[in-house]
C-alpha cells in the first residue's frame, strides 16, 4: 500500500504520501495505475464539458488540467532534455547544461511542439475513439517510462553524480516482479477500453520509448529523472497520434472494448 500512496504521491499533486521515502522504490509498479487514474479524470472531465465548450477549448483543457494536477513534473523533464541533448555536442557538456536550471531555446521550443502536438491530436479524436484514448494515453505514458527504467542504468543526475538524484529510488529495486505488476495494470484497461487497438498502442509506444531511452542513455551515459520525465511526454503524444492513425485506418480494431456511454 505504502507503494501505491507512493507513486500517486510523486506523480500528482495529490498530498497522499511524501514524495520521498518509503514504498517509493517499487512505486514504479504502479504507474499506470495513476496513468489510469488520471486518464479516467480527463475523459470525465471531457464528457461534461466538451459539448457546451467544443473540441478546441476543452482539448486545451485537458492538456493544461495534465499539466496541473502532474505539477509540470515531466514537461519540466522534457524541456531540460532538450536543451542538454540537442545543445551539446560532448557528454561532458550536455551534462554541464543538464544541471543548469534555466530553460533554453531547444527546451522551450521542444516543451511548445509537444503541447501543440498534443492539443492537435486531441481535437482530432473524435466519434469512438476519443473516449478511450484520453483515458489511455496517461497510462500508456507511465507504462512506457517503466519498460525504460527496467531496461536502462541510472545515469549521471543534475548534480553531476552517478546514482544520486531523486529519479534514482526507482531503480533500486529492479525486481522482474515490478515490471510483470506495472504489464498487467498496464495491458488489461488497454484490452477493455480500446481492444485489440489497446495493445497495438502498448506495443508500439514501448518500442518508441525504449529507442528513446537507448538514445538519452548512449548520450549522457545513463538516463536520468529529467529522462524519464522526456519519456512519459513522448510516449502521450505517440500514443494519441497512433491511436488517431489506427483508427482511421482501421476502425475495427477498437471491437471487443467495453461500450462507452456517448
Amino acid at each position: 500500500m505504502n507503494a501505491v500512496r507512493a507513486s500517486f504521491g510523486f506523480l500528482t499533486i495529490l498530498p497522499v504520501a511524501p514524495r520521498s521515502g518509503a514504498g517509493l522504490g517499487s512505486a514504479r509498479a504502479y504507474f499506470p495505475l495513476v496513468g489510469l487514474a488520471l486518464g479516467g479524470l480527463l475523459a470525465g472531465f471531457d464528457r461534461l464539458v466538451l459539448d457546451t465548450l467544443g473540441t478546441e477549448l476543452t482539448a486545451a483543457l485537458l492538456v493544461v488540467g495534465l499539466l496541473a494536477v502532474t505539477r509540470m513534473l515531466h514537461i519540466d523533464g522534457l524541456m531540460d532534455s532538450c536543451d542538454a541533448l540537442l545543445g551539446g555536442y560532448t557528454r561532458e557538456r550536455r551534462l554541464e547544461i543538464l544541471k543548469d536550471p534555466r530553460v533554453g531555446a531547444f527546451g522551450a521550443i521542444g516543451g511548445v511542439s509537444l503541447l501543440f502536438l498534443k492539443w492537435a491530436a486531441l481535437v482530432t479524436l473524435t466519434g469512438p475513439v476519443r473516449l478511450p484514448m484520453i483515458v489511455l494515453f496517461p497510462l500508456l505514458g507511465r507504462w512506457s517510462v517503466v519498460a525504460v527504467m527496467q531496461t536502462f542504468s541510472y545515469g549521471p543526475s543534475r548534480e553531476g553524480e552517478s546514482g544520486s538524484g531523486i529519479g534514482s529510488s526507482f531503480v533500486e529495486n529492479r525486481s522482474i516482479w515490478l515490471l510483470l505488476v506495472a504489464a498487467v495494470i498496464a495491458l488489461t484497461p488497454s484490452v477493455l477500453v480500446a481492444g485489440f487497438m489497446g495493445v497495438l498502442l502498448l506495443g508500439i509506444v514501448t518500442v518508441v520509448a525504449v529507442l528513446l531511452g537507448a538514445w538519452m542513455a548512449r548520450l549522457l551515459g545513463g538516463l536520468t529523472g529529467d529522462g524519464y520525465g522526456a519519456v512519459v511526454e513522448v510516449a502521450e503524444v505517440v500514443a494519441l497520434i497512433a491511436g488517431v492513425a489506427l483508427f482511421k485506418h482501421w476502425p475495427g480494431l477498437l471491437d471487443g472494448r467495453i461500450e462507452f456511454p456517448l
